[in-house]
C-alpha cells in the first residue's frame, strides 16, 4: 500500500528545521516541495539514527516561486527538513509518500 501525506508548512528567513518526520520506514520514501512564496527558497533534507546528530541526506537545493520538486529518500531512519528564503506561516506545501507492507492484507488474484 502507499501512504501519503501533503501538509503546508511555515518557512523562515534564516536557516531552522521546518519539519521533522519521526517515521523509521524499511522502504524507500518520497518527498513532494512546493514553493508557496514569492522568493526563492533554499532546501535540504537531512537524516539521523538517533535525532541528535543530522547529516545531509539531500544536498541544498533552491526552489523558485511556484515551483514544485520530488525528491527520493533511500535513507531509512528519521528525517528533517532544513530550509531558509522566506518568513512565511504557509510557505511551503510538501507532500510525504510511503510505502507500507501489511503482509496481513495482501491482495490475492481469484482463480477462475
Amino acid at each position: 500500500m502507499f501512504a501519503t501525506q501533503v501538509d503546508v508548512i511555515a518557512t523562515t528567513l534564516d536557516s531552522d528545521t521546518w519539519l521533522q518526520i519521526r517515521e523509521i520506514n524499511t522502504f524507500n520514501r518520497v518527498l513532494t516541495f512546493k514553493n508557496l512564496t514569492d522568493t526563492t527558497l533554499s532546501i535540504k533534507v537531512q537524516h539521523s539514527v538517533d535525532g541528535s546528530t543530522w547529516t545531509d541526506h539531500v544536498t541544498t537545493f533552491t526552489l523558485d516561486s511556484g515551483d514544485e520538486t520530488v525528491v527520493a529518500i533511500t535513507s531509512l531512519n528519521l528525517l528533517r527538513v532544513v530550509g531558509s528564503g522566506k518568513t512565511d506561516s504557509k510557505g511551503l506545501m510538501v507532500g510525504y509518500s510511503r510505502v507500507h507492507s501489511d503482509t496481513q492484507y495482501i491482495w490475492q488474484s481469484p482463480v477462475i
